[in-house]
């Protein structure tokens, strides 16, 4: 990892690349962090940027794999899946999450068999429409929302309610019987709505940016706290526009749009966005941001994993 605090030492060394060039025939993980100063002049904005994204684009166009790597790779995909899949089913259903160091379950992010509903449309991508249909059938048994339980808005958005509507989509593909008027109607598509129902006291705020945790019962703890980060706030507009339209109730994308709305305008100078920010005031401004570029695998190795 390598860490920059200036736009001006965005690239690396010839020293640097030749070493990582030598990294071939194992694994290595690059991340390019870059912390932007706000003091950056606008004319430097486009050349920096350009340079970025040629670099990406070049190392992404040097990776080559051949049809029989490409096979090795989905059967090992597979295999990862299945490990980690049937693992959490022997161990910790109906828990959230497998604890795997002690082999048993726990619950971590509401208490609805999170991983379940996580890897549901997983399932029907690797080709396994029995186990879709058997567990979105169980799912809809054994799931409720109705509980005393502090969740954290972000998590529960993005695993929970857009983990439901992708397997409602998907449903057809995976050979269940759909109801009429689908893909506007189905049990998948209810259970999201009633998750992201849940969720709707946390945009009830002075900014209509949303508390960071809420509890499913009862609401936003008065004890709170308002200060929340970028990603809790401005991507619920996938989910909540998605569940709007499926289901015609406009409150869903109605809320992500005042959140994204009222992130939006707390840009700085050079239009970028704080890391966190308060829910609670209209007067927060960006004073860091960051700028991430991954590449996850050396052009030239050959064990992707």
């Amino acid at each position: 990892r390598v860490e920059m605090t200036s736009a001006t030492s965005c690239f690396l060394t010839a020293e640097s690349q030749q070493q990582l060039s030598r990294s071939s025939g194992r694994r290595w993980t690059f991340c390019f962090r870059v912390h932007l100063s706000v003091h950056l002049s606008a004319s430097m904005r486009a050349p920096v940027c350009a340079a970025l994204l040629l670099w990406v684009l070049s190392d992404a166009a040097a990776r080559r794999f051949s049809e029989e790597q490409m096979a090795a790779i989905r059967q090992r995909i597979r295999s990862m899946f299945y490990h980690a899949y049937n693992s959490y089913l022997n161990n910790a259903f109906p828990y959230d999450e497998l604890r795997p160091l002690t082999c048993d379950g726990q619950d971590t992010w509401g208490s609805f068999s999170l991983t379940l509903i996580d890897a549901l449309d997983t399932l029907l991508v690797l080709g396994n429409r029995t186990e879709f249909q058997r567990v979105a059938s169980l799912l809809q048994d054994t799931v409720d929302f109705d509980i005393d339980v502090n969740a954290s808005v972000f998590e529960t958005n993005i695993r929970v309610v857009g983990g439901l509507l992708s397997a409602h989509l998907l449903a057809g593909r995976a050979g269940m019987e759909l109801e009429p008027g689908w893909p506007c109607s189905g049990p998948l598509l209810r259970m999201a709505q009633d998750a992201a129902r849940k969720l709707l006291p946390a945009f009830e705020t002075p900014t209509g940016m949303p508390y960071g945790t809420v509890n499913l019962m009862h609401g936003v703890s008065p004890t709170e706290t308002p200060v929340t980060c970028t990603a809790g706030v401005g991507t619920f507009i996938l989910e909540f526009a998605a569940l709007s339209r499926l289901t015609g109730d406009p409150t869903f994308e109605n809320a992500a749009r005042r959140a994204l709305t009222a992130l939006w305008k707390t840009r700085s100078d050079i239009g970028l966005v704080t890391l966190t920010l308060s829910s609670s005031t209209r007067n927060t401004k960006a004073v860091r941001a960051q700028i991430l570029f991954c590449s996850i695998f050396h052009p030239s190795s050959q064990n992707v994993f």
